[in-house]
């Protein structure tokens, strides 16, 4: 069985991924998630990280600036490989009172790959001395004294995986994309750029119920949203979390 990463969001959006599920065609009948702009998320090294390291080893403003204009900025939807973790109840899916999408690995990735510009990655995690480290192994230096911004432009397209160590605990899967075209939102009284990737509905498997939620009436009606816009064929199996949070 392949494996299953998480995205934990609130019932609001998941109520929205499942309105918004596009049946027209038989052939490729998927859901749409979104992909925030690395400087609106919670953590506040997202993309700041990887931009400090390049400050360090000699990229200045207007170079890091350009890179920017021409190829975009990095959008991220975030995955975990753990389905029912108190952590991420809290900081993810409304203190818990949200929910944890189970969707199969191999499908996210297919999802990447259908998208231009969209990686799928594992994150690894490290201090900004170790990202210096690896960058320089990379060869960056060069890179950063060359006219060519192409090489370069790829090589940070690659680097997006790295987080800072705070944030280990999570296991985090993403997809990221770079981009110039965006949506916008507006959440927590800021206006939050972001891009939308498409996943085939065959990736969600499970639905798991945060531990805030009441879970008698939420899975009944759940299940039955479902059924009204999933091909008959597809069983998702609704649970219920075991951790004990009040």
């Amino acid at each position: 069985m392949a494996r299953q990463l998480y995205h934990y969001t609130s019932l609001e959006t998941l109520h929205a991924i499942i309105s918004e599920i596009d049946n027209s065609d038989s052939h490729f009948v998927y859901f749409k998630l979104r992909a925030t702009n690395a400087y609106y998320l919670n953590d506040l090294t997202e993309g700041r990280l990887l931009l400090s390291a390049l400050k360090k080893l000699g990229a200045n403003e207007m170079l890091l600036s350009m890179l920017q204009t021409t190829f975009g900025y990095p959008f991220i939807v975030s995955f975990s490989e753990h389905g029912d973790d108190l952590n991420m109840w809290r900081c993810y899916a409304s203190e818990g009172n949200g929910v944890a999408i189970g969707l199969d690995q191999i499908e996210i990735e297919s999802a990447a790959d259908y998208t231009n510009n969209c990686q799928f990655d594992k994150c690894e995690y490290v201090s900004l001395e170790e990202l210096i480290e690896i960058l320089k192994k990379k060869n960056i230096e060069e890179l950063l004294k060359m006219e060519d911004i192409k090489p370069l432009a790829q090589l940070i397209r690659n680097m997006l995986k790295y987080k800072d160590k705070s944030f280990v605990s999570e296991a985090e899967w993403r997809i990221h994309d770079f981009n110039i075209e965006t949506n916008f939102r507006v959440s927590n009284n800021l206006i939050i750029p972001f891009r939308e990737i498409r996943v085939p509905v065959s990736a969600i498997q499970t639905i798991v119920i945060g531990p805030k939620c009441e879970y008698d009436r939420n899975s009944f009606s759940i299940g039955r949203f479902l059924k009204s816009r999933l091909p008959s064929t597809q069983d998702v199996q609704i649970i219920k979390s075991s951790v004990p949070l009040i």
